[in-house]
């Protein structure tokens, strides 16, 4: 009886922490970085009139530098990086990822728009659908479509 014990003992130890390991839940494998990235640059340069206003609003990733200088214009520098797997999905978002500027009298926005923008992207899937000719089945007449 004594001698079963210990290998009671041994083999119960061995089996409990394999069981309480396939338990825990699995970790998902951290994705991969993207393996293209593009630059794209973008310079504007507006006069900007006395007492004219400025309104930015940028991507939630980046970085954003305004400097004061002497001169009545405003200067826009821009470097938009792109990361995507392949150069179809690189050319798909330098459609999107952009800057927009929007001028007024006395007032210049500065806007980005991107993925990162529901409404934008919302709205730009809604003109593209838009645009897209209607599809028709081979030998369709129009005819028959209007009354």
């Amino acid at each position: 009886m004594h001698a079963v014990c210990p290998l009671l003992l041994i083999t119960l130890t061995l089996l409990l922490p394999t069981t309480a390991l396939s338990q825990r839940k699995k970790t998902p494998e951290l994705s991969r970085p993207p393996l293209l990235v593009r630059i794209t640059s973008r310079h504007e340069l507006r006069r900007f009139s006395f007492g004219g206003t400025l309104t930015l609003i940028g991507a939630p990733e980046g970085s954003i530098t305004i400097e004061g200088w002497p001169r009545s214009e405003v200067d826009i520098s821009a470097e938009i990086q792109l990361r995507a797997d392949t150069e179809a999905d690189l050319d798909l978002l330098a459609r999107v990822n952009t800057i927009v500027l929007d001028e007024d009298m006395n007032h210049l926005r500065v806007l980005t728009t991107g993925t990162h923008d529901k409404a934008f992207m919302r709205a730009a899937s809604a003109f593209i659908a838009k645009r897209q000719p209607e599809r028709r089945s081979p030998g369709s007449d129009w005819s028959q479509s209007w009354p």
